[in-house]
């Protein structure tokens, strides 16, 4: 298995997300800071609940399936990294 260049994340995937985080409550639309590539998803997040509901609501805008191991610590270290993963799932299935 090749290294996989990291690009930079189509901005849609970044907002989906971001309106994700904010449709559950994570994270309010300009009361909390803006959040930038680096940021950690899970310091918005608060609870189980939260984390299963934001996983979900992307799964459904998406059309996706998240894999488990992108829902560890590393795979939502920032926002950056978690779009170019979501991406890359959006284009494996748009190739099948």
């Amino acid at each position: 298995m090749g290294v996989r260049k990291m690009i930079k994340p189509i901005q849609g995937t970044k907002d989906i997300v971001k309106d994700a985080l904010v449709q559950v409550g994570a994270y309010l639309e300009g009361i909390d800071d803006d959040i930038d590539d680096d940021t950690d998803i899970q310091d918005y997040i608060q609870d189980s609940v939260q984390f299963i509901s934001f996983i979900v609501l992307l799964e459904e805008n998406l059309n996706i399936t998240i894999p488990d191991e992108l829902l560890t610590h590393n795979g939502l270290a920032s926002l950056n990294s978690f779009c170019f993963e979501l991406e890359n799932i959006i284009s494996i299935k748009g190739a099948q």
